[in-house]
């Protein structure tokens, strides 16, 4: 195998990713493909792994990680729904959606942010 196969699907993969993230690809592939299918997927890996290995550390790391993963979701359905060009409702649905499921995602962050910075002598 070439070096040039795994620089070419480098960049394959770089501009599938640029693509994504700037919302050039359709509303509901981006919104169920990746939003919905793709979250479900990851958290059902999360949930298996966090099953087997109880460790506080990977905990946190898939709460980071699944945040990282929501803002990038939410970013690009948002510019996804900028460009949809089929009826205007879905595209307002869309961003109805990302700005609720944004605010479900964070709120667990800020508790544990409240919880972690608290002065409670139980923490």
């Amino acid at each position: 195998m070439s070096d040039e196969n795994g620089l070419t699907t480098e960049i394959n993969n770089q501009v599938v990713e640029k693509k994504f993230f700037r919302g050039d690809y359709d509303l509901g592939f981006t919104f169920w493909g990746v939003g919905f299918g793709g979250t479900f997927i990851l958290v059902s890996v999360i949930a298996v792994f966090l099953n087997t290995i109880s460790n506080e550390g990977a905990l946190y790391f898939f709460m980071a990680l699944f945040f990282v993963h929501s803002v990038i979701i939410a970013i690009a359905t948002w510019r996804s729904s900028n460009q949809y060009t089929g009826p205007a409702h879905w595209a307002v649905l869309a961003k109805i959606s990302v700005i609720i499921l944004s605010l479900m995602v964070l709120f667990p962050y800020l508790y544990l942010l409240a919880y972690l910075t608290s002065d409670y002598p139980n923490h």
